[in-house]
């Protein structure tokens, strides 16, 4: 199920849902979101009784995506019981993370914090070296 949100309909998305909510935090003119497109549409065919997904639109639900620290798009928050588990910042492709699977999901989002840790090490490296 593929369901648009906005600011005064989205806590009724996420709360008492029997299983994962993805909320894909996008805007219209984003590239990258404009690639997840189909890709989320094709999981909600596939997965649409195991998975809930809403799309909000940064551009018209700022406030909505400063609560949930949303500065990049796409970035994907998934929610359990209403309570955000993961962010996934950045598009990813269907293979990457399997369709529907919180243990997929958790997989790209452990990638993503790995790099990002890798990252940080890289620049803290850089930053003791002697020079």
């Amino acid at each position: 199920m593929l369901i648009e949100a906005n600011s005064a309909t989205f806590p009724a998305e996420i709360t008492n849902v029997p299983g994962p909510v993805l909320v894909d935090f996008y805007t219209p003119d984003c590239g990258p979101c404009r690639m997840m497109a189909p890709v989320l549409a094709e999981l909600a065919a596939e997965r649409g009784s195991n998975l809930k997904i809403i799309k909000v639109d940064v551009a018209e639900n700022q406030a909505l995506a400063a609560q949930f620290g949303v500065t990049a798009m796409p970035t994907f928050v998934l929610f359990q019981n209403g309570e955000p588990l993961k962010q996934i910042i950045g598009a990813r492709s269907k293979n990457f993370s399997p369709p529907g699977s919180t243990a997929g999901i958790d997989a790209t989002a452990r990638y993503s914090d790995e790099s990002i840790h890798h990252s940080l090490r890289t620049t803290q490296d850089r930053h003791r070296r002697p020079r």
